[in-house]
């Protein structure tokens, strides 16, 4: 084996983190690799890395999917570590996934009432230019294509809050269309409008997974490290209390309601 300084790289062309190597024994020139985005065979000594992934085989790591709220459950969505947020929706076989966003797939979730409508966050967009790392996006069309997805899209931040490449969770009101909210590694914000506009309703050490009571939009959880708050959007008070005592020192062991008490966050 060469000295540390003597190595090279040999996976251009390669999606995904490496999980293993192996290499022919019948063939000394041919390698493959196996990644969160499948396996990649090469033989040529490593020049040229061509996917294995046809004929059936899928091989992803998703971070988070969500499924189209209509009677047949048509669609589904994912945000895929490293290999964007893709869609079933327009592929060429039942089993086949269409990815139309770049980035790393962070997260992904229908809107609760509009038809077709996506949104999405990912991250590790393009560090030559002050962007943000970590943006959010909006679909009209089951995530086949999403709107300004190489300007920013609806990213409720700019550089100056809410900075680093994160999984940025998103959660959408069941019961009123448009109403989406987005947990920066900062804020929780908030849009009335489908992403036109935005608001801050409350300010956190971190990220945090976030959900809306199915019966009342008006009350809202967020899970994060090292406690859990629970705030009615009504609730006027400038800081968010705890969900009953409950949740400190919980890191992120529920974002579910008990639809039987829309009003109160279920602690699992």
């Amino acid at each position: 084996m060469g000295r540390a300084e003597d190595w090279i790289a040999l996976t251009n062309g390669v999606v995904g983190e490496g999980r293993a190597l192996y290499q022919a024994v019948v063939a000394a020139d041919l390698e493959g690799i196996v990644t969160d985005g499948g396996i990649n065979q090469s033989l040529n000594n490593g020049a040229t890395w061509p996917s294995l992934n046809g004929g059936g085989l899928q091989t992803a790591l998703f971070y988070n999917i969500d499924i189209k709220p209509d009677a047949a459950a048509s669609v589904i969505v994912g945000a895929v570590q490293d290999n964007e947020v893709e869609t079933t929706a327009g592929a060429a076989s039942p089993l086949g996934w269409v990815g139309a966003n770049g980035g790393d797939g962070w997260d992904a979730a229908y809107d609760g009432q509009i038809a077709g409508q996506v949104y999405s966050s990912s991250g590790f967009w393009s560090a030559s230019t002050p962007v943000p790392c970590t943006e959010v996006f909006v679909s009209n069309d089951d995530g086949q294509t999403y709107a300004n997805s190489t300007s920013g899209g609806i990213t409720p931040w700019t550089t100056a809050t809410d900075a680093g490449c994160y999984l940025a969770p998103i959660a959408t009101d069941p019961s009123n269309g448009g109403v989406v909210y987005v947990s920066g590694s900062q804020n929780l914000w908030q849009s009335q409008n489908s992403g036109g506009a935005w608001r801050i309703i409350g300010s956190f050490a971190g990220a945090g997974a976030v959900n809306v009571a199915p019966a009342n939009g008006n009350n809202v959880v967020i899970a994060e490290a090292p406690r859990c708050s629970y705030r009615p959007m009504r609730w006027r008070r400038p800081a968010w209390p705890s969900a009953f005592g409950l949740c400190r020192g919980l890191r992120f062991r529920t974002r579910s309601f008990d639809r039987s008490m829309a009003s109160r966050p279920s602690i699992q």
